[in-house]
């Protein structure tokens, strides 16, 4: 969204995760642009009067866990770096609900423009005013002239939701007379509220807007701690196979992993390559997965601002031109060889050949030997009952996928039933204490108590929180006219463990 709107001014566009850690490599930039403009993505949390800013931090194996920078924590932060860095901030806009207190705190401290909000606003408006005030500032719009003009183009908007918002925005800074404005030289750094590891950079947005990311999937619910878990595994071991029953949501999970992983900063920052295939047999594959990381090289090609290629990419030795496999590990290499982060090969076996065939394996095992900082997330129907060629055990695990838990099976099926849920869709005995407050709340379409019910029902347990068995359920049983979740239930008696 703000690359859209800079890409052509002049001006770079660095992103990043919102980390302690990046914010003071932010701060430690502005001794050598002359206009920094950070623009911060993230959450805050709030505890009686206090606001904090929440960020994440990577766990030793490569896990997440929330970080909140409380008032005194952010003072702190920030009073690590001398006035002259603050001062050369800027612009920071803290796109985050709540965040004028923190956005007080910058300007106290010295920051000479500062952005914040004054309550809550849903993401498309903090995105339409973003873009409105990023486009008037490519165009040479000083700060508080970008800044109203955004202000009017939110009042003007046709979305009231969007309307409602407009003087939520809050600019401290210089009066209205300040002229200055964002010059070509300038850069600035979008901060989404992700994992950063320690040490590495900002990518460029040009990379990360040429990257291919994986498309979101519909049926994908929960299973946060599948991800969590999947991080943690990649943070001890180079080849994970995710097994588990048909339907049960495998290569939807790659998916989603791949494409948390590939967020700028993340372990896999702008480095996932998914091999989607039919392939029966060792030379199929290897050909899908170098067709594959081929157009992840090119999309790593560097370029200009404008997004023209530089013709920087060293070619591949001769001498491995006429060994695919070989091929493939020396394209590894060299995206290895520009990238500080690591690269991951998500691969989905239908065929299942990695079990099958032993090449296939010495294929994957070469891979990890021959590398030194690529993964492979395989996505099968069995585990993978052989450890790979030149693989000691440390570096290859198996993850069995269960199905979904209640709670998120519940989300599931309410999210994609055809119909709304009535009273008569849940066993609730007249008579018992609350059963009338329960069928009050589900007749006035009370969400929380309708997954409470949904969560008990025995439609449910019949389902096994498989996510394909739920949608296939809840699109063509639960419909206009059709049975009752009750009836649907005991028609799949049998059907579903």
């Amino acid at each position: 969204m703000v690359f859209e709107e800079l890409k052509h001014s002049g001006i770079q566009l660095k992103v990043g995760l919102a980390t302690s850690e990046s914010l003071t490599q932010c701060l430690a930039r502005t001794r050598h642009g002359k206009h920094i403009v950070l623009y911060l993505v993230a959450h805050t949390k709030t505890d009686g009067d206090r606001v904090g800013l929440v960020l994440e931090s990577l766990e030793e194996r490569g896990g997440t866990t929330e970080h909140v920078l409380w008032p005194e924590h952010f003072n702190e932060l920030m009073r690590a770096h001398d006035k002259e860095e603050l001062c050369s901030m800027f612009l920071i806009f803290l796109n985050t609900c709540n965040s004028e207190p923190i956005a007080k705190v910058l300007h106290e401290l010295g920051c000479r423009h500062v952005i914040g909000v004054s309550g809550k606003v849903l993401d498309k408006a903090a995105h339409q005013f973003a873009k409105s005030l990023f486009r008037r500032l490519a165009h040479g719009k000083a700060v508080h002239e970008a800044f109203n003009m955004a202000k009017s183009h939110q009042r003007a908007h046709s979305d009231p939701e969007i309307v409602a918002t407009a003087d939520m925005f809050v600019l401290l800074g210089e009066d209205a007379a300040d002229i200055d404005s964002v010059g070509p030289s300038s850069f600035c750094m979008d901060l989404n509220s992700v994992l950063l590891r320690p040490g590495d950079e900002f990518e460029d947005a040009s990379t990360y807007q040429s990257v291919t990311v994986p498309p979101q999937t519909k049926n994908f619910v929960g299973r946060s701690d599948d991800l969590r878990c999947l991080a943690h595994v990649f943070g001890r071991h180079r080849v994970c196979v995710v097994y588990g029953a048909k339907g049960i949501g495998k290569w939807t999970l790659g998916l989603e992993f791949a494409r948390f992983g590939i967020a700028p900063g993340r372990a896999f920052s702008c480095g996932v390559v998914v091999v989607d295939t039919n392939a029966a047999g060792v030379e199929s594959l290897t050909r899908a997965i170098k067709l594959e990381i081929c157009q992840l090289e090119e999309q790593h090609v560097p370029r200009s601002p404008s997004g023209e290629q530089f013709p920087q990419i060293p070619q591949m030795p001769s001498a491995v031109a006429d060994d695919l496999r070989e091929q493939v590990i020396a394209i590894l290499k060299q995206l290895e060889s520009r990238r500080r982060y690591r690269l991951l090969l998500v691969i989905r076996d239908r065929q299942g050949i990695v079990n099958s065939c032993g090449q296939v394996r010495a294929l994957l095992g070469d891979i990890v030997d021959k590398t030194d900082r690529s993964h492979v997330l395989i996505c099968s129907s069995e585990p993978v009952r052989h450890v790979l060629p030149g693989q000691r055990g440390e570096k290859f695990i198996n993850c069995e996928l269960k199905g979904l838990s209640s709670q998120d099976a519940a989300k599931l099926l309410l999210k994609h039933c055809s119909r709304l849920l009535e009273p008569r869709d849940f066993p609730v005995a007249v008579g018992v204490s609350g059963a009338a407050a329960r069928i009050n709340a589900i007749c006035t379409r009370n969400i929380e108590v309708i997954l409470t019910e949904l969560e008990k029902h025995p439609i449910m347990r019949k389902l096994g929180g498989n996510p394909a068995s739920i949608f296939k359920v809840a699109v063509e049983q639960i419909v206009p006219g059709g049975q009752t979740l009750i009836q649907i239930a005991e028609s799949l008696e049998g059907q579903h463990s």
